[in-house]
């Protein structure tokens, strides 16, 4: 039970030392390319996902976001801007150095099927 505290309920060590199965990305402006989230932010989107969490609010650069996992969509709380977000396979030692920050809206969300 004491190798419990050091691992999350899938498994992962804490702290992010081990990549997690999924990924979660971010999509600025529709038809552009896609962007990983920060690690603590995808922490708490795959946390809020394990525990079946539809949605969650967090706070990325100083702004306040609504991320919803069942619609896969990002909304900013101060001017509502929405953004696509998807779900994709990690791939070992592919993390990307951007983040998330404030850009155009998409005008529709891209769902993609569950895996």
């Amino acid at each position: 039970d004491d190798d419990d505290d050091d691992h999350d309920s899938d498994g992962h060590e804490a702290g992010g030392a081990s990549s997690p199965p999924v990924r979660w990305e971010l999509q600025a402006e529709a038809g552009k390319a896609w962007t990983r989230y920060d690690e603590a932010t995808e922490k708490l989107i795959l946390d809020a996902e394990a525990v079946g969490w539809t949605t969650l609010e967090c706070r990325v650069k100083g702004q306040q976001y609504v991320i919803d996992l069942e619609n896969l969509v990002q909304l900013a709380k101060k001017g509502g801007a929405r953004r696509a977000i998807r779900r994709v396979p990690a791939l070992e030692g592919k993390r990307s150095a951007g983040s998330v920050s404030p850009a155009s809206p998409t005008k529709q969300a891209e769902k993609v099927a569950a895996a």
